[in-house]
């Protein structure tokens, strides 16, 4: 919020310029910079008539420039077409909610930002913004693998082959969980929305206050049989889950190549699979309320003989239903 007076000094001219354009945008004035060098800004309002000035020089023996003059009244309207705008400025307002929201339509993102600094922002000048924001974050990433490289290169140096998958366990969470969590494992894949790709696998726990912790996470190349066999192992390891998994019990929503990779590494634990995923590929494949409220009544069986007929009841509705879900 800035607020103009005499006698206020900046460290800059480019700084006293950007502080001119953020409250021109605010208020919704334009500006004409009529002295505009490393000595000297003097600016006044484009608007004709309006008495708005603002003039600073350095100082003496200083790099600082200092406000001389300055007559803050304006008799001008708002203006909603403003070129004091610009997609730099732009770019580093919205930096932060772009990242969090990367698949933000170009559509919707002018009416955001025309809404937020109440100037109207064009389509492709929205688009120019967000592909500037993207840029800088997949830089950002492009700088992180790099260091991986790095380590994929000293590891190489140390022996190893080859180097594409990464798997991370940090030892406070190794600790806690086996200090303290249940022998429950929730497993789940993602795909990774960067520059390089590739797909995020993670292990989750359930901890003593029924709140979900998480145990690790490896970047692959690809959701595969391979890669879960690959992770599995080294969880397994890293958990000291012996006995081809007895005693322990897996939660997934049906995974590409997990279930194979259960039946090689861990053969004899529970494996179990997460309603809420298999309840959202149910209903794309078998509409209606009848069969989704059926299939909650299996899933909520507390014994066998309540499931084996909730599953019966399934199977006269609809028998491709029966199938799916046995």
């Amino acid at each position: 919020d800035p607020v103009f007076k005499k006698g206020m000094i900046f460290g800059s001219a480019a700084i006293l310029r950007e502080v001119i354009r953020e409250r021109a945008i605010r208020d919704g004035w334009e500006v004409y910079f009529i002295k505009n060098d490393r000595r000297r800004v003097r600016a006044i309002c484009k608007a004709q008539d309006c008495p708005f000035e603002l003039y600073a020089s350095r100082m003496q023996h200083e790099e600082s420039l200092m406000i001389k003059t300055y007559e803050p009244k304006h008799k001008c309207t708002r203006v909603f077409d403003n070129s004091m705008l610009s997609a730099k400025y732009l770019t580093k307002r919205f930096m932060e909610r772009i990242k969090l929201n990367s698949g933000w339509k170009t559509e919707s993102l002018p009416q955001t930002m025309t809404s937020e600094v109440r100037i109207r922002v064009s389509k492709k000048m929205a688009y120019r913004v967000k592909k500037a924001a993207l840029l800088v974050l997949e830089g950002t990433i492009m700088e992180q693998y790099a260091r991986l490289q790095d380590y994929g290169n000293e590891l190489k140096r140390q022996g190893a082959s080859n180097f594409k998958r990464m798997y991370i366990c940090l030892g406070a969470l190794k600790n806690g969980f086996k200090a303290g969590c249940r022998s429950v494992i929730g497993l789940d894949g993602c795909h990774l929305r960067s520059a390089y790709g590739g797909q995020l696998l993670t292990a989750v726990g359930i901890d003593a206050n029924n709140t979900s912790c998480v145990i690790a996470y490896a970047m692959v190349e690809m959701e595969s049989k391979d890669s879960w066999i690959w992770f599995l192992e080294i969880l397994c390891k890293d958990r000291s889950i012996l006995e081809d998994g007895a005693g322990w019990t897996f939660i997934s929503d049906k995974q590409k190549g997990l279930m194979p990779a259960f039946e090689e590494v861990v053969p004899l634990a529970n494996i179990r699979f997460c309603v809420r995923h298999m309840w959202t590929n149910f209903t794309k494949l078998f509409p209606g309320n009848v069969l989704k409220d059926q299939m909650w009544r299996c899933a909520k069986s507390t014994t066998l003989p309540y499931f084996a007929k909730a599953i019966e009841e399934m199977k006269a509705l609809d028998n491709e239903a029966y199938k799916w879900m046995t």
